[in-house]
């Protein structure tokens, strides 16, 4: 080796030495890292920035709240189908009235309409999302009620999660819930569902499940009626309307 050469590696030695101590100096000296910031329990969701509307804001902007209420609307055959021959909109056979999922189902969260992506609390009061999205646990509002009066609760929440994610469900709507790995009832108005997929888009599908009551095909013997065996037992639901007359497949009246 050369003098030369033996000059340059001793002194590419110093300068690594000298970078190694100011990193150490410096580590040492940097204050220590802080843990990420608990979850906390939130009126609304957004995927994008920031929910628009305030907690506890009246009503969404395009609404008017002051709107004439009563009256009867008629809609002939809405969406081209002949008949109906159920009762339960979410099974693969036969078919369903048409409206039922619009005038007699609540989700447990409703997207607003002009803002991106962004769901507010409608059967559930709060919601508490894991920072890594792992799981998301619903707070229900003690003022939600089925038409016969009864509280929303937890258990109806994971009676219509079973029911809807399960076998007897038709695919378009057991495939959506497909990311969820279960749900666990906490108490009378807590529950959370775990995730296998930790995304968005399954919190969003969560927020959009339709709640009915687990006294909907309810036996004597506190066993329920299979999910796809429910055909003419009218839902038990909290939506605004409920059914007041079916007449043989031809008309329904809300």
């Amino acid at each position: 080796m050369t003098r030369r050469a033996a000059e340059w590696r001793q002194w590419l030695a110093g300068v690594l030495l000298a970078g190694c101590t100011m990193d150490a100096l410096a580590a040492s000296a940097a204050p220590p890292l802080s843990p990420p910031a608990a979850p906390a329990w939130v009126p609304a969701y957004a995927a994008y920035g920031e929910p628009k509307y305030a907690t506890g804001f009246d009503h969404f902007d395009y609404a008017n709240p002051l709107a004439p209420k009563g009256g009867t609307l008629y809609l002939r055959n809405p969406d081209r189908r002949t008949s109906f021959d159920k009762f339960n909109y979410y099974t693969l056979q036969g078919n369903a009235p048409a409206g039922m999922s619009i005038f007699m189902l609540e989700p447990l969260t409703v997207l607003s309409a002009d803002e991106p992506r962004t769901m507010y609390g409608l059967l559930a009061q709060e919601m508490l999302i894991a920072a890594d999205k792992s799981s998301i646990t619903f707070r229900l509002n003690p003022l939600a009620r089925f038409s016969n009066g009864d509280p929303v609760t937890a258990a109806d929440v994971k009676y219509s999660f079973d029911s809807l994610a399960g076998p007897y469900a038709s695919p378009l709507f057991s495939a959506p819930l497909a990311g969820v790995r279960q749900a666990v009832v906490l108490d009378a108005r807590n529950i959370r569902f775990d995730l296998a997929d930790k995304s968005s888009d399954t919190l969003f599908k969560l927020g959009a499940l339709p709640v009915f009551s687990l006294k909907w095909g309810l036996k004597p013997d506190g066993t329920h009626t299979r999910f796809d065996e429910l055909i003419t037992e009218y839902p038990l639901t909290s939506g605004p309307y409920t059914i007041a007359v079916a007449d043989s497949g031809r008309r329904i009246e809300f």
